[in-house]
């Protein structure tokens, strides 16, 4: 046992994953030279998208 219960693992591993996104979509934006706004946007929708084509696959 590490004395961590596991919900704020599990809490810590959830946060851990949004840094990642967005320091990538921050990246994405300057590259793309967009708003951060914008590359945000443009990846909850296909988020959205993939996980409705996914849905339907099942």
């Amino acid at each position: 046992m590490t004395g961590i219960p596991e919900e704020f693992a599990e809490i810590s591993a959830i946060n851990s994953e949004i840094r990642f996104l967005t320091l990538e979509l921050m990246k994405i934006a300057a590259v793309e030279g967009k708003t951060f706004s914008e590359v945000l946007k443009e990846f909850t929708s296909n988020a959205i998208k993939l996980k409705k084509t996914m849905a339907r696959q099942i």
